[in-house]
């Protein structure tokens, strides 16, 4: 869904400069969003001094990390790394 997003904006609004945060787990590909000249930035939702470093300059933040399989979400609601239930 995220590199949809990113793909989405990277046709439509060829101005915008789109950084990625991922933290690249079973489920991410770079892959996914090659072409569309976002900058990846391997890393986790949670880790705040990451934000602190990312975030200021930026017009807009989208968040679209996710547990892809619902089983893993119910068993482990903190994300396996001891954040907050639903993150940051």
């Amino acid at each position: 869904m995220g590199s949809a997003f990113v793909r989405w904006v990277a046709d439509r609004h060829l101005e915008v400069r789109v950084k990625v945060l991922d933290k690249l787990t079973y489920a991410g590909n770079p892959a996914n969003i090659e072409g569309t000249g976002a900058e990846l930035v391997v890393g986790d939702i949670c880790d705040s001094a990451l934000l602190e470093e990312l975030v200021p300059g930026c017009d807009a933040v989208a968040h679209f990390a996710a547990e892809t399989h619902n089983d893993a979400a119910v068993a482990d609601q903190r994300g396996g790394d001891g954040g907050p239930p639903g993150g940051v």
